[in-house]
């Protein structure tokens, strides 16, 4: 086997790879933001409320069946990129193991509750994710860092759905044909990453025996927990706004709200793709480069998300109109909360990824519980008494939980050699 594949050279900028992947990330959502779109215009705003809340609960099986196996794959291919054909069959098959476990409790769900039981063929069908995502190698060129495989397959995936999209509004497709159009997308790229990593990076070769699967899954439960507490976190607006019986129209304008703070979360997310493999690398390396790398990251990010956090407050009720309709616009100041959320998120991504590059996902682990019992318990509050604006205020609530838990947890990253649990 050959040491080192041959995708895994030596790396570009971090300034050239976040463009190549902001480019394609904003190309992606702004396909993804002209689907919506169609989709508002073709279906009722309470269809688009209902729309929001099923991929909401998705999102939980989803977060669920992944069990941390990417980013632990992530930071394994990093400092092993010898190992990526191993490590990459391996995650596919315990995923799609797990996989059909979250399924089957997703659709159990769903059905048992009365709340969640008019959704269910929307939450069934967009639960098929779980499989496409499963089979999906986007991790590997994150691994590898090579910037161009990843946004090829981002941008992909934007493209195929929203032309599915596009023939469904076209033709007057039904409601349920909208997830079916995402699972295509996805499971279409799928397919592609698989013969890119065929020909460029290194063969896929048998999965880890059974024996091993419990030592990594050990190492990539808790991660995969604080992901489904985040996930849970972020994403019990739509649900909380549900069940506290808030009508479906204001559902849907608050999932027009949370579709343009989705967007600042992804394009932020972008960044943070980069940077996790390059903490991973300098965590190994010594702590010295480990402080200068966050130290660095956090100098370079923050000018430009307070200057978004500003933008989104001033042009909320114009955005919301023009990519939605007018009525958009009553979720305005909701979008001015959930941008300053989007602020705080990003330092708070800095503290979360230190934790996760040193090996320290327990402790990621417990304060992203007390994190998410912040964010649902602010929310049950408020929620009540200011609608749609009490969802968005629970969000900033909960984020500057995670925020004081977060300073917390690395106050001594940048000063000491941190020491792996």
């Amino acid at each position: 086997m050959r040491s080192r594949p041959r995708s895994a050279r030596a790396p570009s900028s971090t300034l050239t790879r976040f463009s190549t992947l902001a480019v394609a990330d904003v190309a992606a959502r702004g396909l993804a933001f002209l689907a919506t779109l169609l989709i508002v215009r073709a279906f009722a705003d309470e269809a688009f409320g209902q729309l929001g809340v099923a991929t909401a609960v998705v999102a939980y099986a989803l977060q669920a069946s992944t069990c941390g196996l990417d980013v632990f794959a992530v930071r394994h291919g990093a400092r092993h990129p010898d190992q990526i054909g191993a490590t990459a069959s391996s995650v596919m098959a315990m995923r799609s193991t797990l996989g059909l476990v979250a399924y089957a409790l997703l659709l159990a769900v769903c059905w048992g509750v009365p709340a969640l039981r008019p959704i269910f063929p929307l939450v069934a069908l967009f639960g098929l994710t779980i499989f496409t995502g499963a089979l999906s190698l986007t991790w590997v060129p994150q691994a590898l860092q090579q910037s161009g495989a990843l946004a090829a397959a981002n941008l992909s995936i934007g493209a195929l759905y929203f032309l599915g999209v596009l023939v469904i509004t076209r033709t007057g497709g039904p409601l349920w044909s909208v997830p079916v159009a995402q699972v295509a997308a996805e499971a279409l790229v799928a397919v592609g990453l698989y013969w890119w990593l065929r020909g460029r990076a290194a063969r896929l070769v048998a999965p880890r025996p059974w024996a091993e699967w419990g030592r990594v899954l050990q190492e990539s439960a808790p991660i995969g927990a604080s992901l489904l507490l985040r996930t849970i976190a972020l994403g019990s607006d739509l649900v909380l706004l549900r069940l506290l019986l808030v009508g479906d129209a204001q559902i849907g304008w608050y999932n027009g709200a949370s579709r343009l703070f989705a967007l600042m979360m992804g394009l932020s997310a972008v960044y943070f793709t980069i940077l996790f493999p390059r903490l991973s690398q300098r965590a190994a390396e010594s702590p010295g480069a480990f402080r200068s790398e966050a130290l660095g990251s956090l100098a370079r990010v923050m000018p430009l998300a307070l200057a978004a956090a500003v933008g989104v407050a001033a042009l909320a009720p114009w955005a919301l109109g023009l990519l939605f309709s007018p009525s958009f616009a009553n979720a305005a100041m909701a979008l001015r909360i959930l941008g300053v959320a989007a602020l705080v998120n990003v330092i708070n991504n800095h503290f979360r990824y230190m934790l996760l590059a040193t090996n320290r996902q327990q402790r990621y682990l417990r304060d992203t519980a007390v994190a998410t019992l912040a964010h649902v318990a602010f929310k049950l509050v408020l929620i009540p008494m200011a609608g749609i604006e009490g969802a968005a205020l629970g969000t900033l609530s909960g984020e500057l939980a995670v925020l004081v838990l977060g300073l917390w947890a690395t106050r001594g990253d940048l000063r000491r050699r941190v020491v792996p649990e």
